[in-house]
């Protein structure tokens, strides 16, 4: 049913965000394709928890959001977009996943008004596959770990200004 409406619409864009792995059939639909909001800086990190997981690497300057074009792996189409946000030292997770959010927000219209001509942007080719995290990774002495960083040992993330990139 789902499916059949979505040929019936007839749309121009398919935007998406915290979507599931969609089928060829379904992201092929629309006339200029399809766009996911992935909160996570793909393709480094793709799946679920990409903004924790980064943190726990303390790999910093990944902490952000990617606007990419669906394909059949997950997070992993020609990027249109990237977005750090502003970190700061006492941030943690919740808090960047938030900002990311908020980000993302800002960003959109940006990414949508680059479709407005009807030939839609060719966007970045991803470097490479990244790290595939799904939900059954994150383990429960994953988060104490990180925790025991931030309140036994004083860790602190550094101060990182807003980023913005554009592949439009």
């Amino acid at each position: 049913v789902g499916i059949a409406l979505l040929r019936e619409c007839e749309p121009d864009l398919l935007l998406t965000a915290g979507a599931p792995l969609l089928r060829p059939d379904v992201f092929s639909i629309p006339a200029l394709g399809a766009v996911n909001i992935h909160f996570g800086c793909a393709p480094d990190y793709r799946g679920l928890n990409t903004t924790f997981w980064p943190l726990y690497f303390r790999d910093f300057d990944k902490v952000g959001i990617t606007i990419h074009y669906l394909d059949a792996k997950l997070d992993h189409g020609a990027i249109l977009a990237r977005g750090f946000p502003a970190m700061e030292p006492g941030d943690g997770p919740m808090n960047l996943y938030i900002k990311s959010v908020k980000l993302a927000a800002s960003m959109l219209p940006d990414v949508v008004s680059a479709f407005a001509n009807g030939s839609p942007p060719v966007g970045k080719r991803p470097d490479g596959e990244g790290r595939l995290f799904r939900g059954r990774d994150r383990r429960r002495w994953h988060t104490l770990w990180y925790r025991c960083r931030r309140r036994c040992l004083g860790e602190e993330l550094p101060e990182l200004p807003e980023r913005r990139e554009l592949y439009l």
